[in-house]
């Protein structure tokens, strides 16, 4: 065992370098690097008394090793706690992104209830930053609303960082933009069902009242089967170590339509790297008149895996009358 203590305080002061130049590549000189740097030196430490055990020092090797080896694990506990990597809400667009080279792989599911009508959708997408403070993502989505899942539509988007992450500026501001290209056979279906509702008139809707399934209507910002523009402003602020809030600016605009502004607002508070909660908000300020609270529990079993769960109720007629979504967030 006293052989054991000092490779491992060895093996320590490796990760604790490897620790500090992580950090010191990825922030601006911070609390979280002045420690790494205090960690380089006592791992150096622990690393110089096992290999030339005639030097002068105050403490035994085991005690050295075993300081050097509690100090890593402290440095890659709180590297963990402290990282965001973008998407971390479940209907709010948060200000942080991955760094240089990496990106995220995610995968949403919901299911909403609405007037009594069901409707799914199944969300896969990539999010990855090619260069520092700009990423890239695509999503696509799959909706089954009553009739079989189908393929609805496809949008790519941007991620920009207005103010650079070192900034000192209390709020964080970013933007978000991206092009909605709904499916063809979806857009001529709709068209074809419009022309059918104004031939049969009364019929279809004697047909609706004994059980006919039909599709609930979309307008505001939640719309499937529509080419569309959208935007986000994003503002994002610290309210402690451990609590966050955000803000969205929503901007919808239709290919053939007015534009529709909207909002998302979130509030997380994260009790330790593996386990958050949330509260996250959605609606428009137009005719649609939709506006959702959504419950969420954010799960972090690794630091590249993160499971989402959001238990959501509709604050008006027009909104759904409960909905649960479920989100699996996959780091590389």
């Amino acid at each position: 065992m006293d052989a054991g203590f000092p490779k491992l305080g060895a093996f320590a002061s490796l990760v604790l370098f490897e620790r500090a130049r992580l950090v010191s590549e990825a922030t601006a000189p911070s609390h979280s690097s002045r420690a790494a740097c205090a960690a380089i030196g006592l791992g150096t430490i622990a690393h110089l008394t096992t290999t030339y055990p005639i030097l002068p020092y105050p403490f035994t090797m085991n005690q050295l090793s075993l300081f050097a080896l509690s100090l890593t694990c402290l440095q890659c506990l709180s590297l963990s706690s402290r990282a965001h990597h973008g998407r971390d809400f479940i209907l709010v667009q948060d200000y942080s992104q991955p760094p240089p080279g990496s990106g995220n792989l995610t995968t949403d599911f919901e299911w909403s209830r609405t007037d009594g009508e069901n409707e799914f959708s199944f969300e896969p997408g990539v999010f990855f930053a090619p260069i520092p403070r700009i990423s890239l993502g695509l999503s696509t989505t799959f909706i089954d609303e009553n009739n079989g899942w189908e393929y609805a539509s496809v949008l790519p988007f941007a991620h920009l960082q207005l103010t650079p992450p070192e900034s000192t500026f209390p709020v964080k501001i970013a933007l978000m933009a991206g092009y909605q290209f709904a499916s063809q056979e979806e857009e001529a279906g709709e068209e074809h069902e419009e022309e059918h509702h104004e031939d049969e008139g009364e019929d279809h809707h004697d047909e609706a009242s004994h059980g006919e399934p039909h599709h609930h209507e979309h307008a505001g910002l939640h719309r499937h089967h529509e080419n569309f523009f959208t935007a986000r402003l994003v503002l994002e602020t610290s309210l402690s170590k451990e609590d966050t809030l955000v803000l969205n600016l929503i901007n919808v605009t239709p290919e053939n339509g007015k534009a529709v502004w909207g909002y998302a607002a979130g509030y997380r508070h994260t009790f330790s790297h593996a386990v958050g909660i949330g509260l996250e908000g959605i609606g428009d300020f137009g005719d649609a008149n939709e506006h959702e609270l959504v419950l969420g529990a954010y799960l972090s079993p690794s630091h590249s895996l993160t499971f989402k769960l959001g238990v959501g109720h509709g604050l008006t007629s027009s909104s759904p009358d409960f909905s649960l979504r479920a989100g699996m967030l996959w780091r590389f």
